[in-house]
């Protein structure tokens, strides 16, 4: 396979992503809407008497209690999209820079960046070095993404 291929499809795994997470952002939304339409149906059969105040106040506060959770849901949702989103783009770096590099090149920072997650330095010499890939990730075709 060439880069270009393996580039579009990460991508690709990427927008499947994101298409899941949009449709529960669209549910989350619609659900929200439907607890507003019952909250204005429960204040119409309060002000009708069909109610009373006591039990109003109450569901009305469960309405809110959810809605709430949902905005914080939706909040999570749209952080993961974006999530998604720096991850393909980092995994599409690393896919070039892997392909373009040659044996016994030297790296440049764009690729060391993409290869290493962390070095870590101990006393008497040693360090360790965290890998943003597991062997297996890389023979399997699979990435930071997957």
């Amino acid at each position: 396979m060439r880069q270009k291929d393996y580039c579009r499809e990460n991508t690709i795994e990427a927008e499947k992503k994101k298409a899941v997470a949009e449709k529960e952002t669209i549910e989350v939304i619609c659900r929200r809407e439907s607890l507003t339409l019952e909250g204005s149906r429960l204040y119409s059969q309060y002000r009708e008497g069909e109610i009373s105040r006591e039990e109003f106040l109450k569901a009305k506060k469960e309405i809110e209690e959810e809605q709430e959770k949902l905005e914080n849901l939706e909040k999570q949702i749209e952080h993961q999209s974006r999530l998604i989103e720096r991850e393909a783009e980092k995994t599409n770096r690393f896919i070039r820079g892997l392909m373009r590099s040659k044996a016994n090149a030297e790296f440049d920072c764009e690729l060391v960046e993409c290869l290493i997650k962390k070095i870590i330095v101990y006393s008497g010499q040693q360090i360790e070095v965290i890998f943003n890939y597991k062997k297996n990730d890389l023979f399997c075709g699979r990435g930071i993404n997957g």
